[in-house]
C-alpha cells in the first residue's frame, strides 16, 4: 500500500509540473495532455487504495475527496488544452465534468466530516479552502469559450455580455480569496485571473465602440477602454511575471493603443485633458510619435494655466493694438488722401477678423467649415464697403467745379 501511496505522490506531482509548464506559455500547451494523463494514472492508484473496510473510514474519506479533486484537475487540462486550440464545444464540454468533481469532492468532506477524527479533519479542511475557491472559479470555464468566440466573430455584444457575466463570477472568487486564509500562490494567481477578467471585459467593450455606425464619434471611449485594459493586463504581468499570456496581451494592447493614437492625431490635445492622469497614456503618446507629444503637451498646459494663457494672450494683443495704433496714426499725419485713409480703417478690422480666425482654426477653436464661411463674410463686408468708397470717390470727382 506505501508503494502506491507514494507513486500517486509522484503522479501528482509530475501533473503539477506539467500543467505549470503549460500555464507559462502558449508554446507548451501540449503539456496540458501529459498532466491530464498523469492525474488519471493518480486517479487509478487511489481506485486500488480505497478500502471497503469501515474501520478505514479516515483513509477512505481523503481517498475519496482527492479522487475527485484528481478528476477535477484532469478535466481542467483538458479543458485548457481544447480551449487554447479553438475547439470551444470541447472545452466547455470538459470544464461541465471538472465542475462535477470538485463539487463531488466537497460533497464529500461535508457529509462525512464529523465521522473524521481530529487530524483528517484538519487535512481536509486544508484542502476544503483551495478546492471552494476552484468551485467558485470554475462557472468561468463554462463562459470563457463563449466569450472568445463570440469575439472572434466579431458578436462584440454578446462577448460584452459574457465577459459581464464572468466579471461577476470573478468579484465572488475574488471577495473568498481576499477574506480567506490561502496559501499565497493562490492569491496571486486569483488576482491575476481577475484584471485578465477586467481587460477582456475592456477589450470586448473596444469591439462595440468600434462598430457603433461613425466610430469616429467614440473615439474617446475607445481609447479609455483601451487604456482600462492596458491599466489590468500591467497589473497581470506584474502579479504573475512568469506567465507569458499577460505580456503577450500586454504588448497586443499597447499596440492597438499606439494604433489609435497614429489614426487620432488631431485628438491628443483631447486626450491628454480628458485621461491628464495617465502616465501609461503619456508614456504611449511619447514612445509613438514624441514631438506630437510635446507640442500636444505644451498647447495643454497652457489651456490649463489661465494666468500663463491670459499673460500671453494679453501682451500678444496689447502688441497688435498698439502696432495698428502706430500704424494708423501714421497714415493719418500723412499726405494721404482722405478715400484712402478710410479705405486702410476698412482694411484694420478685416485684418483682425482675419488674424482672429487664423487663431481660432490653430487651436481647434473653430471647425473648417465655419473658417471658411467668416472668411467669405469677412472679405464680402469690406468688399461692400470699399465699394462704397469707390462710389463716393467717383461721385467727387464728377461732381462739377464751382465757380
Amino acid at each position: 500500500m506505501n508503494d502506491d501511496i507514494e507513486k500517486c505522490n509522484l503522479y501528482y506531482e509530475k501533473a503539477l509540473a506539467e500543467k505549470d509548464i503549460a500555464i507559462k506559455s502558449d508554446n507548451n500547451i501540449e503539456k496540458f495532455l501529459s498532466a491530464a494523463k498523469s492525474y488519471e494514472k493518480a486517479v487509478e492508484l487511489i481506485d486500488k487504495l480505497i478500502d471497503v473496510d469501515l474501520s478505514k473510514i479516515n483513509f477512505n474519506v481523503s481517498c475519496a475527496a482527492l479522487k475527485e479533486y484528481y478528476l477535477y484537475e484532469a478535466n481542467e487540462c483538458l479543458y485548457a488544452y481544447n480551449y487554447k486550440k479553438g475547439k470551444f464545444d470541447a472545452s466547455i464540454t470538459f470544464a461541465k465534468k471538472a465542475k462535477a468533481h470538485i463539487e463531488d469532492a466537497l460533497k464529500i468532506i461535508d457529509q462525512n466530516f464529523e465521522k473524521l477524527n481530529i487530524e483528517t479533519q484538519n487535512s481536509l479542511l486544508i484542502h476544503k479552502g483551495n478546492w471552494t475557491l476552484s468551485s467558485l472559479t470554475v462557472p468561468l470555464r463554462l463562459l470563457e469559450p463563449l466569450a472568445k468566440k463570440a469575439m472572434d466573430n466579431g458578436d462584440y455584444i454578446t462577448a460584452l455580455d459574457t465577459y459581464r457575466s464572468m466579471t461577476d463570477v470573478q468579484d465572488k472568487a475574488h471577495s473568498y480569496v481576499s477574506s480567506s486564509n490561502l496559501p499565497e500562490v493562490y492569491k496571486r494567481t486569483e488576482a491575476a485571473n481577475y484584471v485578465a477578467s477586467k481587460a477582456s471585459t475592456a477589450m470586448s467593450l473596444v469591439g462595440v465602440f468600434t462598430l457603433k455606425s461613425n466610430k469616429s464619434e467614440y473615439h474617446l471611449q475607445i481609447l479609455e477602454q483601451l487604456l482600462i485594459a492596458y491599466s489590468f493586463s500591467k497589473l497581470g504581468l506584474i502579479t504573475n511575471p512568469e506567465q507569458d499570456r499577460y505580456k503577450e496581451g500586454l504588448d497586443i494592447i499597447y499596440k492597438n493603443i499606439q494604433n489609435h493614437l497614429q489614426l487620432n492625431k488631431v485628438e491628443w490635445f483631447n486626450y491628454l485633458t480628458e485621461f491628464k492622469d495617465d502616465n501609461n497614456l503619456k508614456t504611449i503618446m511619447q514612445k509613438t510619435n514624441n514631438q506630437a507629444y510635446k507640442n500636444a503637451l505644451a498647447k495643454n498646459e497652457l489651456e490649463n494655466n489661465n494666468s500663463k494663457r491670459f499673460l500671453l494672450m494679453g501682451t500678444f494683443w496689447l502688441g497688435i493694438f498698439l502696432a495698428i495704433g502706430y500704424f494708423v496714426m501714421h497714415i493719418a499725419s500723412s499726405n494721404i488722401s482722405w478715400y484712402r485713409f478710410i479705405g486702410v480703417l476698412f482694411f484694420v478690422p478685416l485684418l483682425f477678423t482675419i488674424l482672429g480666425a487664423f487663431i481660432l482654426r490653430s487651436t481647434n477653436g473653430l471647425k473648417e467649415e465655419n473658417f471658411i464661411k467668416l472668411m467669405t463674410l469677412a472679405f464680402k463686408i469690406n468688399l461692400q464697403g470699399l465699394k462704397v468708397l469707390g462710389g463716393k470717390k467717383d461721385n467727387e470727382q464728377n461732381k462739377p467745379t464751382e465757380l
